[in-house]
């Protein structure tokens, strides 16, 4: 029987990252949850002597879904817990070499691997040649390789932005007269969903990563395009679209007779992942701690932007100004007519003012290091290769 982790971390630690009533919803009870149904399962059958890895893989082959999903979310969300550090860190290492020499596909990274050494996500495969969430994820990690990760995400916007049905899929082609068995989303019908359709968290994350690559000229196309309102902008495109104008829809689909239809509405967490493309990535005001940083990341062609971000009592009204219509960096920063020595932003205050701010962009931009040789990272390098060794 299982009993759920502790979390290897003060859930508290992450500040305005993640809260520790995060940690404690998705640990304390989601986690949890999937312990307890796993445990219900499993008692007093053969599976509750054995270690979980031998459960996950016995379950498998006996074709027994309920224990092969509880059993997998219990070691995913494990896992999880362990890749997680509230001091950061970067790759490196055994790891980062695995991955360079092991994932690259040529022109983008693969998805996965399955059992018997099959990938996931190669060039020339019937189903999921391409996957975003290994290219998006590759960026906004830090990990990928910086020209590689360049290189894969100019392969998102060729073969997974479909800029005539507004829409940016998840993978290409979609799981249907194929051999692999990539799990249930093979069970939804090819274009709908996670199977070729546009997920639209993973359709945010390629956002986020044109964004991180300075390239505010698409990032902000792509954004537009997953805006809701955009979809509706005509009797037709309403008639085709068919969900609200107004809330996120958590996919849209990509099969020939339905293309362009939204999915599931307002549940979806993309609202929230959109809602921070936005302010934090393009419009670059990202609260970190006591701290607010900024970095705007923009169309060329805007002369600017303002917004008034509030902090508690106080009011910041800020002003952006891009005289050389540059996509990214900050040449210049005044908070209340003083300028600063540090250009990635400054400490807030809690006094009920109003306070002003003038950034001019230009310059370069900084580049987003990692924690170098961050023990915490060699350690977890250790539990990630003892987790994956066959």
């Amino acid at each position: 029987m299982f009993t759920l982790p502790e979390l290897p971390f003060d859930p508290k630690a992450f500040g305005t990252f993640t809260s520790a009533e995060t940690f404690e919803y998705h640990h304390g009870k989601h986690h949890a949850g999937y312990v307890k149904k796993l445990n219900a399962v499993i008692e007093g059958t053969p599976y509750a002597q054995a270690s979980l890895e031998d459960v996950i893989a016995s379950s498998r082959r006996d074709n027994n879904a309920a224990i092969f999903n509880n059993a997998a979310q219990h070691f995913n969300h494990a896992f999880f817990w362990n890749c997680l550090s509230p001091s950061g860190g970067e790759l490196s290492g055994a790891i980062k070499a695995a991955i360079e020499r092991e994932a690259w596909d040529g022109d983008w990274y693969r998805r996965a691997y399955f059992d018997d050494g099959t990938p996931l996500g190669n060039a020339g495969a019937d189903a999921c040649a391409i996957d975003s969430v290994a290219q998006t994820w590759g960026v906004l990690s830090g990990a990928a390789d910086p020209a590689r990760a360049r290189r894969a995400m100019a392969s998102v916007d060729d073969h997974l932005v479909r800029r005539a049905d507004r829409m940016i899929l998840l993978l290409t082609p979609a799981f249907d007269q194929t051999a692999l068995e990539p799990g249930y989303i093979k069970g939804y019908v090819p274009g709908v969903r996670e199977n070729g359709a546009q997920y639209t968290h993973a359709a945010v994350w390629a956002v986020i990563a044109f964004a991180e690559l300075g390239d505010g000229d698409k990032a902000v196309e792509l954004f537009g395009m997953l805006n809701p309102i955009t979809h509706t902008s005509t009797p037709h495109d309403v008639e085709r679209y068919r969900v609200e104008p107004y809330a996120s829809a958590g996919d849209v689909y990509s099969a020939a007779a339905h293309v362009g239809r939204g999915g599931w509405t307002w549940y979806s967490g993309s609202s929230g992942w959109l809602y921070r493309a936005g302010v934090e990535w393009l419009l670059g005001v990202r609260l970190q701690g006591a701290r607010v940083v900024i970095d705007p990341c923009i169309p060329a062609a805007w002369p600017g932007f303002t917004m008034t971000f509030r902090h508690r009592g106080a009011r910041y009204d800020i002003v952006v100004e891009n005289p050389g219509r540059v996509c990214n960096g900050v040449a210049a920063l005044e908070l209340d007519g003083v300028a600063l020595a540090d250009l990635t932003g400054f400490t807030l205050a809690e006094d009920d003012q109003s306070h002003q701010v003038r950034v001019v962009m230009g310059g370069e931009r900084r580049t987003k290091g990692g924690a170098g040789n961050d023990p915490h990272w060699s350690e977890m390098e250790r539990r990630l290769l003892e987790a994956t060794r066959p």
